[in-house]
């Protein structure tokens, strides 16, 4: 069975069921006892009635469109994302460090923020562990502060 799909990715379910039930409920020795050239004649005219109706053409092209707006709506959220970061990377990157303790203590909820991320962008490059929290974890301005205090005691033991 699994083999079936691996090997025809493209069958259909009903094509695949079919299969399955014609190997479980022995089907192969029936036909030979009991189908004439009639019945195969039959069958046959109504499997290529059930081809001409469309049906699995229909369903193949609705699961090509479904995976289509998938895949699209997954390459814009990417998208999003990437000019986030990028965005994030940009205005970290213009943050001039400060280190004196007085005036980070002078910063507004915004400076200190735009101060950690750009510690962020520090912290972890010489493949030691990230140790600034994110955004989220940190709940009022001393906490911030707290941590960017931290962050600047080992930028300025990095740096000497």
């Amino acid at each position: 069975m699994r083999k079936d799909k691996r090997d025809k990715p493209n069958s259909t379910t009903h094509a695949f069921n079919a299969r399955i039930m014609f190997r479980s409920n022995n089907t192969q020795a029936y036909m030979d006892a009991n189908f004439s050239d009639e019945h195969h004649v039959f069958a046959m005219r109504e499997h290529r009635k059930f081809d001409a109706s469309g049906v699995v053409k229909q369903k193949k092209a609705a699961l090509r469109e479904h995976i289509t707006k998938t895949v699209n709506a997954r390459r814009e959220k990417q998208k999003v994302l990437n000019d986030k970061r990028t965005k994030i990377l940009n205005d970290a990157a213009k943050v001039v460090i400060e280190t004196t303790k007085s005036e980070l203590e002078k910063f507004t909820k915004a400076e200190l923020e735009a101060q950690l991320a750009a510690h962020r962008l520090l912290d972890g490059l010489d493949g030691a562990p990230k140790l600034i929290p994110a955004k989220s974890n940190m709940k009022n301005n001393t906490q911030r502060l707290e941590h960017l205090l931290l962050a600047v005691e080992r930028y300025l033991k990095d740096t000497a």
